[in-house]
């Protein structure tokens, strides 16, 4: 496998990250509104969650990179089909 180009990598890196976000996020969205009820804080703990995310997708091989995006590829397809 070549290795990726930075600008290439930025991107996948960036998809990654904004699916793990989107996915966890709206998975919590509703514990946190009830709980903590300010979007201000909601705001504060959605970038808080950011930093280690990204952190951990940079990480990542370019291969392993490629196969996470490859399983939510699977995931969104499969979801696309039971919809």
């Amino acid at each position: 496998m070549d290795k990726l180009n930075r600008k290439s990598r930025k991107h996948l890196e960036e998809i990654l990250v904004n699916y793990v976000l989107e996915e966890s996020i709206h998975a919590d969205f509703g514990y946190m509104y009830s709980s903590v009820g300010s979007p201000q804080l909601i705001s504060q703990l959605i970038s808080a969650r950011e930093k280690p995310v990204k952190r951990t997708v940079a990480k990542l091989s370019d291969k392993d990179l490629l196969e996470k995006l490859d399983r939510v590829q699977s995931l969104a397809a499969a979801a696309d089909a039971v919809n």
